[in-house]
């Protein structure tokens, strides 16, 4: 909803700098500025779609595995330094995210234990 109210605002700014400075600002480069609000919206609004249809507890699961592929980029391949501190923080987080799966993969397994079966048509 932001972008789309944004949207006609930012163009006209946009076109306004293009206006007053065309010798600093391209139009190729202020065309991308224009897009770039729309193009970082469809996601968000597939990934808002599509979290309806998935447990909460998955979903939850699955926030974490974004700020950690940058965690593990960041240490590999940017050489980010990579203290004791920040580990255990990292491994901190991890390991109660594994428990609080596990409770709720036992929760999960106890209910459907206890859960009546539905009687079958003959």
């Amino acid at each position: 909803m932001e972008t789309a109210i944004l949207a006609p605002i930012a163009v006209v700014y946009l076109g306004c700098l293009f206006w007053h400075q065309p010798d600093r600002y391209s139009g190729s480069t202020l065309g991308l500025l224009a897009l770039g609000g729309p193009v970082t919206t469809l996601p968000l609004l597939l990934f808002a779609s599509s979290s309806k249809h998935v447990p909460l507890v998955l979903m939850g699961m699955l926030q974490y595995v974004g700020p950690t592929l940058q965690f593990a980029l960041g240490a590999w391949f940017d050489r980010e330094p990579l203290d004791r501190y920040r580990v255990a923080g990292f491994c901190c987080v991890w390991v109660a995210l594994a428990i609080f799966s596990g409770v709720a993969f036992f929760q999960w397994q106890r209910e459907k234990r206890t859960r009546p079966k539905a009687d079958v048509l003959r």
